[in-house]
């Protein structure tokens, strides 16, 4: 009789090992979960400047004039991510903000989002997206715009 006493006692134990395990680790995934490849996030510069790609206040890379710049998700901390396209003299010319569930793909050939942000100067555009293509940008007048600094 003691030992059947015992291996329930056992079994109880094991059981609310289990249980906490369980939830801890479902907590665990709560806020924190790995983002796909859709947040990578990507530059196309096509104006005269080098431009500061800012993630939370702090560079994460140039793209510069005329070529493009790749930001793979990995490197980019956890979300929300506040972006910013920033001139070389300082001034914030394209802002966005990424959190949970604004980029993504639905499936596999789904319906996509992607994220954009557009900086349209007088020497041209510059455009910060996410995902695998750039997003449908309407063309703009040459020569009209915000100044380049």
């Amino acid at each position: 009789m003691r030992s059947t006493s015992r291996t329930r006692s056992l079994r109880s134990i094991a059981a609310t090992i289990l249980t906490v395990a369980a939830i801890a680790g479902g907590l665990a995934g709560c806020g924190a979960r790995p983002l796909g490849r859709e947040y990578d996030l990507h530059v196309t510069n096509s104006s005269t400047l080098d431009v500061d790609v800012r993630i939370n206040g702090a560079s994460h890379g140039v793209a510069a004039a005329g070529g493009s710049l790749d930001l793979p998700v990995a490197g980019n901390g956890l979300l929300p991510w506040s972006l910013e396209l920033v001139s070389p003299s300082g001034v914030t010319l394209a802002t966005a903000t990424v959190t949970d569930g604004s980029v993504g793909c639905e499936g596999a050939g789904g319906a996509c989002t992607t994220l954009a942000a557009r900086a349209h100067l007088v020497c041209g555009d510059i455009v910060l997206w996410s995902g695998d293509m750039p997003p449908p940008i309407p063309p703009m007048a040459p020569g009209t715009g915000l100044p380049c600094d």
